[in-house]
């Protein structure tokens, strides 16, 4: 999604603290009743590990390699998380899962490597499946 698509999709009204880092964009996804949970759309520059809560993850590589680190699978289930890469650099959007666990059945990172490439990833309580 380009800036304007999701100014024109979701309001900013609604706020978190995202450990107050001023490289992470949020915009509180206000979800259709019945129809979506709410979810937040963040804009990463640099590594980081999701935490629980249907995100959005817009990755800007400009600066360099993100790694989007896994959280546990384990007592997640239903958890889902979108992985885009929106710039044009060479960087890549790596995604890799904790430890042991593994996604769609491997135990190995999956890259982003062009702009607008995306991945939506969920969680059956065991492992990451890619969507």
């Amino acid at each position: 999604l380009s800036a304007a698509e999701v100014a024109n999709l979701y309001s900013a009204d609604s706020q978190a603290d995202l450990n107050s880092s001023e490289d992470w964009a949020l915009l509180a996804a206000k979800g259709e009743a019945g129809k979506h949970s709410p979810k937040n759309i963040l804009k990463v520059k640099f590594s980081i590990t999701p935490k629980s809560g249907n995100q959005i993850f817009l990755c800007d590589c400009s600066g360099g390699q993100i790694t989007i680190s896994l959280p546990s699978a384990r007592n997640l289930a239903g958890q889902e998380f979108k992985i885009k890469k929106i710039d044009p650099s060479i960087n890549i959007v790596s995604i890799v899962p904790d430890s042991s666990e593994l996604i769609d059945g491997i135990n190995d990172a999956r890259e982003l490597t062009s702009q607008m490439d995306m991945i939506k990833i969920y969680s059956d309580g065991f492992q990451w499946w890619i969507e």
